[in-house]
């Protein structure tokens, strides 16, 4: 392929815009380029350092901060770049950042489902996600919704450790390794099953978030209908997130 040479650039890039702007404020934009790391890797089967940074955000000290009293509606993540420095306060924020981290390792360790150190290759992950989960100065509503990640990895892990108990072959074997993994049916396994379901449940709800947004936009300012701007709570959750004009310090 004449765009193979890329790769190895576009992975330095985006490794570098991932560490831009440590803010809070640009995690939209950080959980894009991680997500276009994870895709990359995926269809390449290079490595990439998005898990990493990915297990940085999760472990972010904006997260562990008390929520500030607000009635904010969440907004999706994927059509930003960059929200106000009081939205990152808000609860709304925090439930989004991380369930898009939470996707996104669910991501990355599905395209590595059919490699035989699975349980290796992900073991910092689970570690971490586990670390995250069990740290009290979490909201505990925050700790719950990386559950189904600890159980997918875990579950797929044990999985593929019950495929290597009959191997015979060292792990020097490059041509047996490869063996082992091409006769590994995936379709059905642990992390499939996860990936699949919750893959549904992301697509409904960036599904429900545009039809909000939708609905926002054509909102009309006839004069027998109420003005969007100040009576549009979903287009206010937008605007007051994403408002230039705010937070012009960071």
């Amino acid at each position: 392929d004449k765009l193979e040479p890329l790769r190895y650039p576009v992975i330095q890039i985006l490794s570098g815009i991932a560490t831009l702007a440590p803010s809070a404020r640009y995690f939209p934009l950080h959980l894009h380029v991680m997500e276009d790391l994870v895709n990359l890797a995926a269809a390449t089967g290079l490595v990439t350092p998005a898990a990493t940074a990915l297990l940085s955000i999760l472990h972010a000290e904006s997260l562990a901060k008390k929520s500030a009293a607000s009635t904010t509606k969440p907004i999706d993540l994927t059509i930003v770049v960059k929200v106000t420095k009081s939205y990152t306060t808000s609860r709304a924020f925090k439930t989004s950042v991380v369930d898009r981290v939470a996707f996104i390792l669910l991501r990355h360790a599905h395209s590595l489902a059919g490699t035989i150190a699975f349980p290796e290759l992900l073991a910092p992950v689970l570690s971490s996600v586990r670390t995250f989960s069990r740290n009290k100065a979490i909201a505990t509503a925050l700790r719950k919704r990386v559950a189904y990640l600890i159980s997918a990895i875990g579950n797929h892990s044990r999985w593929i450790r019950a495929k290597r108990d009959s191997i015979t072959f060292a792990p020097g074997d490059t041509a047996a390794v490869e063996a082992f993994e091409a006769g590994l049916n995936t379709a059905k396994s642990p992390i499939q099953k996860a990936y699949v379901a919750k893959l549904k449940e992301h697509e409904a709800e960036r599904a429900r978030l545009a039809d909000d947004a939708a609905a926002a936009a054509t909102f009309g300012n006839d004069d027998d209908k109420l003005d969007p701007a100040e009576h549009n709570p979903l287009r206010q959750a937008l605007e007051a997130a994403t408002d230039p004009r705010a937070d012009d310090e960071d």
